[in-house]
């Protein structure tokens, strides 16, 4: 058997609410009808705002495009300042600085990986200088990426217990020295320096 809920219902009808704004507005749009020429235009302006104002389909998307409008802006400027920091972070390739007469070429700025024994993660940081034999115009013009890349593929052969003890250093020295030498095709390098050799 249904059962029958009491409810406490409004002597104001919804329906008789909008009718009372309806003669509202009708009798605001009469009087402006009775007033001025002049001044017709800003009241029936006025009545047109508030009639779209006290709508929810009207106010509810300017009241969207209101948050969303900063919203966006927020996004944009955050996405190009990131884009701007990450020029700025990406490190610029090594350069090669070339050599003083007959002196030194530098190759900077080596980063390798290495594991040691127990699997373990261990980082060299250095930078080779390369003291040559004679100034020769070939050698100073020379795209050192070979030499760059021999260097770096000896060191990652290397364990990283090979590499603390100076004289494992010295011996890695003569090492690479007599490679590049070999790569180069003649005694060109009378020596190698490191100006900084890290293990992290």
């Amino acid at each position: 058997m249904a059962k029958k809920a009491t409810l406490d219902v409004l002597d104001i009808q919804v329906d008789e609410i909008a009718a009372e704004k309806q003669q509202e507005d009708t009798l605001a749009l009469d009087k402006e009808a009775e007033a001025p020429a002049g001044q017709q235009a800003p009241r029936r302006l006025f009545v047109l705002l508030k009639r779209l104002l006290f709508r929810p389909m009207v106010w509810m998307p300017l009241l969207g495009l209101l948050v969303l409008v900063p919203l966006v802006i927020m996004v944009v400027s955050f996405h190009d300042g990131s884009e701007k920091s990450r020029e700025v972070s990406k490190a610029p390739s090594p350069k090669v600085q070339a050599p003083t007469p007959g002196e030194f070429v530098v190759l900077a700025g080596f980063v390798i990986d290495l594991k040691d024994d127990r699997g373990a993660a261990k980082v060299v940081f250095c930078d080779a200088v390369l003291n040559l034999e004679k100034s020769e115009k070939t050698v100073a013009d020379r795209n050192w990426a070979d030499g760059r890349n021999l260097i770096y593929m000896k060191l990652k052969k290397k364990k990283p217990h090979e590499l603390l003890s100076p004289e494992d250093r010295n011996r890695l020295k003569i090492e690479l020295r007599d490679d590049l030498n070999g790569l180069l095709g003649a005694n060109l390098i009378k020596s190698v320096y490191f100006t900084r050799f890290e293990i992290f």
